[in-house]
């Protein structure tokens, strides 16, 4: 009996030693590698400039779609009032051609 309560004792000298211990850590404790938040930061960099230059290419394809389209209704403008123009020389042709038989 007398070693059991030597024992608790011993336990009971032991937890209070070790948990009282108020005094502060001075070094943390840093996982090795880089920061986290330093590599954060660069991807998110990274994919800033990516989405910037992805922006930039899809202005620069609207605005190329927006030219084409723009010199396609100009051609077919063109090609419209080419046909009138040419019936209309057509049909005074044959006019004065029958005028003149």
């Amino acid at each position: 009996m007398k070693t059991i309560i030597t024992f608790v004792l011993t336990m009971l000298a032991g937890l209070t030693l070790t948990s009282c211990d108020k005094s502060e850590a001075t070094e943390t404790s840093k996982p090795p590698g880089p920061d986290r938040v330093t590599v954060l930061e660069e991807q998110v960099e990274v994919e800033r400039q990516l989405r910037a230059e992805a922006e930039a290419l899809a202005s620069n394809e609207t605005t190329s779609k927006n030219n084409w389209q723009l010199a396609s209704f100009g051609l077919g403008l063109f090609a419209v009032l080419a046909f009138f123009t040419g019936t209309s020389i057509g049909t005074r042709g044959r006019y004065h051609a029958d005028l003149t038989s």
